[in-house]
């Protein structure tokens, strides 16, 4: 049988093109992250001021959109006007959101604040030599609210993963005070490495800054991802939650540090029915999805052996083509 060469050409070429695709697959399916599946299934509470709250992004926020990414049992106990100290009222800290939550087990704590505190311009005071018990904090200064939520929780919550997260960088906020949170994340920064508390810094990422505040031809900053210059919108958490799930990551990862984390492309799974928290998926799910991404590399495999298969076949067809010419 003659086979015209252009055509055993064109089928190898189509091949090759297939090998290489099935063994691309087989790369970036081993390079993701195995460290994101020790998340599944934990427990994690967020707490924070209105950011974290995400009222207008129906509770979900960052803390839905994390903890949905990485399968956990999340909830959000975020309140509007909290604030790190009691520049707010007493009753309205960040301490008070943890220590009233005292009851709940989780595996993960993660904590936010700041952003009142400086719209009151609340003092930032300066941080203890020792570590003292909570008790022995007040909550007058922005450090000293700090370290009591510290202190409370590395006392009544030893198990618990614990990180924080810096608010990210105003540039247009009505409150001038917003526009220029220095000195409070100076703060935060020194008061998280005393305790050993993990934080992700939001505010010194300058790509994360100019993606949350877009200008438009004329210049003028536009409010897409943050709907009154200081709260996101459902498109800013959107840019916001691949930071968050990736500290998550970081978090419970052997031996990791404190440094901002980069976003990934990992997809970030939205359903605007969710009330607050997300059901944790069932073994049966999990044997699903492992012998899923077994059944794809396997496929893989396949395909690059019958290609290779094919494409020999081919050579062989072309040889004798050449010796019957």
């Amino acid at each position: 049988m003659i086979v015209s060469k252009t055509i055993i050409k064109l089928v190898c070429v189509v091949l090759v093109m297939i090998t290489l695709g099935g063994l691309a697959t087989l790369s970036i399916s081993a390079a993701k992250d195995p460290n994101r599946e020790l998340l599944r299934g934990k427990r994690v509470g967020f707490f924070g001021d209105s950011i974290c709250a995400a009222g207008v992004d129906g509770k979900i926020g960052w803390a839905g959109r994390a903890g949905d990414a990485n399968r956990m049992i999340w909830e959000n106990k975020g309140q509007s006007g909290w604030a790190v100290s009691n520049c707010r009222g007493e009753d309205k800290t960040i301490f008070r959101q943890v220590f009233e939550a005292s009851d709940s087990e989780y595996d993960m704590i993660i904590l936010h604040g700041g952003t009142n505190d400086a719209w009151e311009s609340a003092p930032i005071g300066s941080m203890s030599d020792k570590k003292l018990s909570y008790r022995q904090y007040s909550t007058s200064t922005f450090a000293g609210g700090m370290e009591k939520m510290f202190a409370y929780l590395r006392e009544y919550r030893p198990d618990a993963i614990i990180g924080y997260i810096i608010n990210f960088k105003f540039l247009n906020a009505s409150v001038s005070s917003l526009n220029n949170m220095q000195e409070y994340v100076e703060m935060t920064k020194q008061i998280c490495d005393k305790w050993e508390i993990p934080y992700l810094d939001l505010y010194s990422n300058d790509e994360l800054t100019a993606k949350l505040h877009p200008k438009d031809l004329s210049g003028k900053y536009q409010t897409s991802y943050l709907h009154d210059f200081v709260h996101p919108s459902s498109a800013g958490y959107e840019i916001l939650s691949p930071y968050v799930s990736d500290f998550l990551v970081k978090l419970i990862t052997p031996q990791s540090d404190t440094e901002e984390t980069a976003v990934d492309t990992t997809e970030i799974n939205t359903d605007d029915s969710t009330d607050g928290k997300t059901a944790l998926n069932t073994e049966e799910d999990s044997k699903t999805n492992n012998e899923s991404g077994c059944g794809a590399s396997l496929s893989c495999v396949a395909i690059c052996l019958f290609s290779v298969a094919l494409s020999g076949t081919l050579l062989c067809i072309h040889k004798k083509n050449r010796r019957q010419e």
